[in-house]
């Protein structure tokens, strides 16, 4: 790069145009000489040289004033836009990005030159300015909306939400990754056949972390619900959801029409990785919270969060008028088996034990270790019968199970009690347990290996309700 006579470069442009001046003056004697004939005397006299010298410096200033009256002036222009937006970024960075309006700070191009393609990239630049702004201000907005949701629902919802609009989409839905399978966690406006969604496919697009768009589609698993039907949509966007080159997501967006953002653009995907650290620490929470509710030996409920799920059922029965079973259930001669081959013996019979419970209920149905070799086995909607039913068919199963535990073959049994709400002297959650207690052990007192239904005639005691500490 040159380096400037002055720190000016308009002070510069006027040495260099008085300087061109001199030299044309001095230059222009000798030109008439050669080229008019003029007699020597008259051309090389020190007057002609003086007044040609003038003229010269003459022109140099005339072409420097003209310069600051015509480009001078517009150049101050573009500064005096520069300035003002100088000023005011700072709060057009910390107030509501709609406040910045592009158009106060264009210039009009009017110069078919170098200076207006300077004016017209100015312009793009306000522009690009503002729809970057514009994309920092929704990107801001959607991580403080993200930040106030705990539950992973609320925060699916919020997601769908976001994307759905910025991208301008008709509907959307949200997956989650967990254990190599998608369970949908939000879904608006879509009807989406999950049987015929390929989740291979969509767990490939994950794995690559590559957004897939398709335009003028047929025979996909997804329509619109538009209340009244269903329509096909015009475009389909995969979104893979990726926190810290883990895949733990994947979101659906689908247009009657065609989306109104790029998905690869830089904004479009700042916007779609802000989710990911979200649905990522939802997933975590959740592993917490099945961690936190469940019983480490027997992978069954604990009995906090058991009793909880309990509460939660009693008060869906008490609401809705219906029945509510619950069995206590206690293995037989525990105590014993635990004295004569030590514990670890006592820990695989409570594994093998509640493997067979597992098995046995249904999704509707759960089941909690009570305690110790306690546990308890909640029915929603089931009679006093049909719960019989069940726990029988478990009795007897456990009745045939042989525990291999080193030499030894251990044979075991178990006792139950079962009481309904609503029944006699049963009218609260509390009694509801007290009696299943009663009944446990009337089949501990008949001999143990069998069930007894909780009945009023055969507790004489009255049932007392007790504060639910729970």
């Amino acid at each position: 790069m040159k380096k400037h006579f002055t720190k000016s470069i308009s002070q510069d442009l006027f040495f260099r145009m008085v300087g061109f001046g001199i030299g044309m003056g001095i230059i222009f004697p000798f030109f008439t000489y050669f080229l008019l004939d003029i007699p020597t005397h008259k051309v090389f006299s020190p007057l002609f040289f003086s007044l040609c010298i003038a003229a010269g410096i003459a022109v140099g200033l005339c072409n420097y004033y003209l310069f600051k009256m015509v480009v001078d002036i517009y150049l101050k222009r573009i500064q005096s836009k520069l300035t003002a937006f100088r000023q005011n970024l700072e709060n057009i960075f910390w107030k509501d990005g709609n406040d910045f309006d592009p158009e106060k700070y264009y210039l009009e191009v009017d110069s078919a030159d170098t200076i207006g393609a300077i004016t017209q990239e100015y312009n793009i630049f306000m522009t690009t300015f503002y729809r970057l702004l514009k994309a920092e201000r929704k990107t801001a907005n959607f991580l403080e909306r993200l930040q106030q949701k705990v539950k992973m629902k609320a925060m699916a919802e919020t997601i769908v939400e976001v994307f759905k609009e910025y991208f301008g989409a008709d509907g959307g839905c949200l997956y989650s990754l967990e254990s190599g399978r998608l369970r949908q966690i939000n879904n608006c406006h879509l009807m989406i056949d999950n049987e015929a969604l390929d989740q291979d496919y969509c767990y490939d697009i994950i794995k690559r972390g590559e957004m897939v768009v398709f335009e003028d589609i047929d025979n996909l698993p997804v329509r619109f619900n538009i209340g009244i039907g269903s329509l096909k949509p015009n475009a389909i966007a995969y979104m893979p959801l990726i926190y810290q080159s883990r895949p733990v997501g994947l979101c659906i967006l689908s247009t009657n029409k065609k989306f109104k953002a790029n998905f690869f653009s830089l904004e479009s995907r700042n916007l779609i990785n802000q989710a990911a650290p979200f649905l990522h620490n939802s997933i975590l929470m959740k592993k917490l919270e099945v961690l936190a509710a469940v019983d480490e030996l027997t992978c069954l409920l604990n009995r906090r969060y058991g009793m909880k799920r309990l509460n939660e059922e009693y008060e869906r029965a008490k609401r809705h008028q219906l029945p509510l079973a619950v069995t206590m259930i206690d293995i037989d001669n525990f105590k014993q088996l635990n004295d004569t081959y030590g514990h670890q013996a006592g820990d695989e019979i409570l594994k093998e034990f509640s493997g067979i419970i597992v098995e046995e209920i249904r999704v509707t149905e759960f089941a909690l270790r009570y305690g110790g070799e306690e546990f308890m086995i909640v029915i929603p909607g089931a009679s006093a019968i049909n719960c019989h039913r069940v726990i029988e068919r478990l009795r007897r199963k456990v009745e045939s199970l042989h525990v291999q535990f080193q030499q030894h073959k251990l044979n075991v049994t178990f006792s139950a009690g079962i009481a309904v709400y609503p029944g006699e002297n049963i009218t609260d959650q509390t009694q509801l347990v007290n009696a299943t207690d009663i009944a446990l052990y009337q089949a501990k007192n008949r001999g143990k290996n069998q069930i007894v239904i909780y009945s009023s005639t055969s507790a004489p005691a009255t049932l007392k309700s007790q504060p639910n500490t729970q």
